[in-house]
């Protein structure tokens, strides 16, 4: 996409074109040759296999001199997670089987719950889970009423259900530099299709 293009379009395309470009660029690094990509199905992108299922929520954020942030009180954090929490309600993915992640251009707060759930060696989804219960009981905001609504009716094994499948990528790469990542990826997968044609040819010979 063009630098005159991005700077054109609205938060809202540039939301959409981001997720239709992250889509691409998950299909292609997916591990597995049977995976399959659902755009818009039970999230902004669903991605399966034979073994598991992942959901991606993606937040992306116009390019400024500050670098956005994810905090606790987050309306993005907060969204996320009343999707999420609705669909375990109505038991629409499966614990046992689902990845949950959170794809934003922003970078989590130090020390904040989203920090706690990026798939690092500081990962503790029990402290995530201790902290955002007690933030939820406190009622943050009038803004976050809903998603807080969703998160209080699970019941605690739900809501640990949910913490424990949430994964947070951050700072995922913004509009102009996934287009280089997709390209790179389509070059890796080009080389090791040539490769492995070439190692099929000589052991035929």
């Amino acid at each position: 996409m063009s630098a005159s293009f991005s700077a054109a379009a609205g938060p809202q395309a540039l939301g959409y074109l981001y997720q239709a470009q992250y889509a691409l660029y998950a299909l292609l690094t997916a591990d597995g040759e049977e995976s399959a990509l659902i755009l818009e199905g039970l999230d902004d992108v669903e991605l399966q296999s034979a073994t598991a299922t992942e959901l991606q929520q993606l937040k992306h954020h116009l390019s400024t001199k500050r670098q956005a942030v994810l905090s606790n009180r987050s309306t993005d954090w907060w969204k996320t997670l009343r999707v999420w929490g609705d669909l375990l309600h109505k038991q629409q993915w499966d614990p046992l089987r689902t990845r949950l992640v959170l794809i934003t251009t922003a970078t989590a707060a130090p020390g904040s719950i989203p920090s706690l759930l990026r798939d690092d060696a500081a990962r503790d989804p029990a402290e995530a889970l201790k902290q955002l219960v007690a933030l939820a009981a406190t009622a943050p905001s009038q803004a976050l009423a809903a998603p807080v609504q969703v998160f209080n009716a699970l019941t605690a094994l739900q809501q640990k259900q949910l913490v424990q499948a949430i994964v947070v990528l951050d700072p995922s790469p913004p509009m102009p530099d996934l287009e280089g990542a997709i390209k790179k990826a389509r070059g890796y997968i080009a080389s090791a299709d040539k490769k492995h044609k070439s190692f099929c040819r000589n052991k035929l010979r």
